[in-house]
């Protein structure tokens, strides 16, 4: 079940691995690809909303706070796109008040609450494409001197 996280995290680790060595031209059409690519993923898959319903219930039933595998993944996530967007702010600064510490909490909550929403049935949107969207427009309002190419939306 945990695979599925470690799935999600996998891109994210390996685009800061490559942003390390040599900023890509287009580093937030990666971002926003690797994200689109997430939610069309688990949208197109009724066993991994199914297991992401039984890993939310378990994650609110079972967290301790300190030590939930929940809080050691969004911290996972966070570090990747923090390390992302320290890459990114080198080149494009983000504007005023944000960090790159800020921006990949404030994004890791954005992910995190689309899904979760999504999963639980609470919202009337698709993460693909409204989720992907969502996200494109976010991360254009802290790099909006980035290009960055349309994500292809299908209907869902």
């Amino acid at each position: 079940m945990f695979a599925i996280r470690d799935e999600a995290q996998q891109p994210f680790q390996e685009l800061a691995e490559r942003m390390s060595r040599e900023l890509p031209p287009n580093p937030l059409d990666l971002v926003a690809d690797a994200i689109a690519a997430i939610f069309e993923d688990v949208q197109h898959d009724p066993r991994k909303r199914s297991m992401l319903k039984v890993m939310m219930h378990l994650d609110m039933a079972f967290c301790d706070g300190t030590t939930s595998r929940a809080s050691s993944f969004r911290q996972d996530m966070h570090d990747n796109f923090e390390r992302i967007f320290t890459l990114m702010n080198e080149k494009t600064q983000l504007p005023a008040p944000w960090t790159p510490d800020t921006a990949a909490s404030a994004l890791t909550a954005v992910i995190g609450g689309l899904i979760t929403e999504w999963t639980l049935d609470r919202g009337n949107f698709q993460l693909a494409p409204c989720g992907q969207m969502f996200i494109k427009m976010v991360l254009k309002t802290w790099f909006p001197s980035a290009q960055m190419q349309e994500i292809e939306t299908s209907a869902a």
